[in-house]
């Protein structure tokens, strides 16, 4: 187990830069914010694996040492480098698939069709058949300045809200074709190729497909808790 000792504080460089330092230090939250602890422990989660912990010493007397377990393994380099955009698309991808707007637990599939097996985003034929149901892809950069965050939609089916809402998972329908949902992602259409270039960034080989239990009624109690 390799263990990150990084520090809370009330300034420090952030993550969220195209020119993010390596972490530790690029971990920054504001001491007693339980919001970025959150925050951090799902951006750890989705970057280190879990051979590797980040652990924030307490800053003033009283408080608890924070340990973040690494989990995915998306970007393992970040604990000796700084992240290069392919990779910072990658863990964006990984955050924005994983945000909840009730900031509940759900249990997703995450995908990409090109993991390997035994990988964090290789599904077995067990996952598969109980998370049958493409949600969307989930795409962007939230290290560039602005962030950039983008979904498209699996399926226009007309039962996709109640579906959706059945299940806790209201990010990605937007109001309107084209805009934001209500988590603040751009809708870009149905999942095409062409849906996953932006601005010129083609963001297919770091999308990260989500799939859900077909009904809410087969949600599965204990396939990978991932969100």
């Amino acid at each position: 187990m390799t263990t990150l000792v990084a520090s809370a504080q009330t300034k420090a460089p952030s993550p969220f830069k195209a020119e993010a330092p390596v972490m530790p230090s690029s971990l920054s939250f504001r001491t007693g914010d339980s919001f970025e602890r959150a925050f951090a422990r799902y951006l750890i989660s989705c970057a280190l694996g879990p051979d590797t912990r980040v652990v924030v010493p307490p800053s003033r007397p009283g408080e608890a040492t924070d340990v973040f377990p690494g989990e995915m393994g998306l970007a393992n380099e970040w604990a000796h480098q700084a992240l290069q955009p392919e990779a910072q698309r990658l863990v964006s991808a990984c955050l924005l698939a994983r945000t909840n707007h009730f900031g509940v637990p759900v249990l997703l599939s995450l995908r990409q069709p090109q993991a390997a097996p035994g990988t964090s985003l290789h599904a077995d034929e067990r996952e598969r058949a109980s998370f049958s149901r493409l949600e969307g892809k989930f795409f962007g950069n939230l290290f560039t300045t602005p962030p950039r965050a983008y979904y498209c939609r699996g399926d226009d089916r007309p039962d996709r809200w109640v579906w959706l809402t059945g299940l806790k998972r209201v990010c990605t329908p937007a109001l309107l074709p084209g805009e934001s949902s209500l988590c603040g992602l751009q809708d870009v259409g149905l999942c095409s190729g062409a849906s996953l270039v932006q601005e010129g960034i083609d963001y297919g080989p770091s999308a990260i497909d989500v799939y859900l239990p077909d009904r809410p009624s087969d949600s599965p109690q204990e396939i990978r808790p991932s969100s």
